[in-house]
Formats: C-alpha cells, sequence, structure tokens
C-alpha cells in the first residue's frame, strides 16, 4: 500500500483526521507488544521458579545433628559423607544451615542433607 501524499487529500481535515488516525494506531500497536511482552515475562518467571525450587522444606531429606565439643565441618563431612569430597559435603551444610563461615557453636542442631 503506497502512502498517501496529502496532495491526495480532498480537505485538509481529511488529512489531519487520517494523520491522527494512524497516530493512535502506532500507540496502539506499541501498547499490545508491550502487553504482551510483559505477559511473557510473568508467564517465564512463573514458569521458571516452578521449575527450579528447591524443596528445602522436607525435613526428611536431612539428618539433624547435635554439635559436640570438638566438632567441626570437616569432622562432620567425614564421618557423615565418607565417599563424597569433603569441601562439596562441607558446602551444602553450609548452604542448608545458612551458614556464613565455619565456625560452630556447641549445641547447635545442624540440618545434615543426604547428598
Amino acid at each position: 500500500m503506497k502512502k498517501k501524499s496529502w496532495k491526495d487529500y480532498e480537505t485538509c481535515e481529511e488529512y489531519i483526521r487520517d494523520l491522527k488516525r494512524n497516530k493512535m494506531q502506532k500507540i496502539y500497536r506499541r501498547r499490545r507488544a508491550f502487553v504482551a511482552l510483559c505477559v511473557c515475562l510473568l508467564i517465564t518467571a512463573l514458569i521458571s521458579t516452578v521449575v527450579f525450587a528447591r524443596t528445602s522444606g522436607d525435613i526428611s531429606d536431612y539428618t539433624p545433628v547435635v554439635v559436640e565439643p570438638g566438632d567441626t565441618l570437616w569432622g562432620l563431612a567425614a564421618k557423615y559423607y565418607p565417599n563424597t569430597d569433603r569441601r562439596d559435603a562441607i558446602d551444602e551444610i553450609k548452604e542448608v544451615n545458612e551458614l556464613h563461615d565455619s565456625v560452630l557453636h556447641i549445641g547447635d542442631v545442624l540440618l545434615l542433607p543426604t547428598i
């Protein structure tokens, strides 16, 4: 479709009305595209949340251990995960228990995940 020139209109009011209609159509197309993009992003966020959510609420996947005098993360990893790299086991223990360092306090209860 060839774009009309101002010379193709009979009156200037007709030309102005056509310009306004074209402008409004552009605005509506942009709004529809924006809404479609937002809906796609929302659906993607919801799906990724469901798919990648960790099921850390299941208590049967953990063994509670009370920290005794002399216990260290290295020692607990050696005792409860003998066939696993100690560093990986320590990282899992720290992540599950939200520990920021390796300091343990006597009487603390640690949840040891099944690896």
